[in-house]
């Protein structure tokens, strides 16, 4: 696993030259972003409102380090917030209505050694889980959607 890392750090590095450390730089405060929502989920701390904070750290580093324009930064992380609010209004009555409740029948035989009293609500976990998975197409679709219309504008 080290060797691959290292390829791939050298690889970013011979590609895009100064501008990996950047890149590198942001891959490491997100995926210590997502560590730190692992452990504070765990800790049993508010998975809403851990996932709502985390997820703006992942929006900042993303649109941020990523674009050059501060107007088009700017403009792409207000927009990223707004639809992230929308995707959790939606998100949660979707969920609730689904009554999704962690494990099924057909897990049991191999969950029969763990607790299944984790203490986790499992359905705030999907949301959670729906919010981080959609951040990249969040940031990446305004950040382009947004430089294309700076340029006209």
């Amino acid at each position: 696993m080290l060797y691959l890392f290292l390829t791939f750090v050298v690889l970013l590095l011979l590609v895009t030259g100064s501008r990996g450390f950047t890149l590198l730089f942001g891959l490491g405060i997100n995926v210590i972003s997502i560590i730190a929502l692992l452990i504070l989920i765990a800790d049993g701390f508010n998975v809403l409102v851990t996932t709502g904070i985390i997820a703006m750290v992942i929006l900042v580093v993303a649109i941020y380090m990523n674009v050059d324009n501060p107007n088009t930064a700017s403009t792409a992380f207000k927009t990223s917030l707004i639809i992230m609010v929308v995707i959790l209004l939606i998100t949660i009555p979707l969920e609730y209505w689904a009554s999704a409740q962690g494990m099924a029948v057909e897990n049991q035989d191999e969950l029969e050694g763990f607790s299944l009293a984790a203490g986790i609500s499992y359905p705030q976990l999907a949301i959670s889980i729906i919010v981080i998975n959609s951040l990249g197409v969040i940031s990446e679709t305004s950040v382009a959607i947004t430089s294309g219309l700076n340029e006209i504008v």
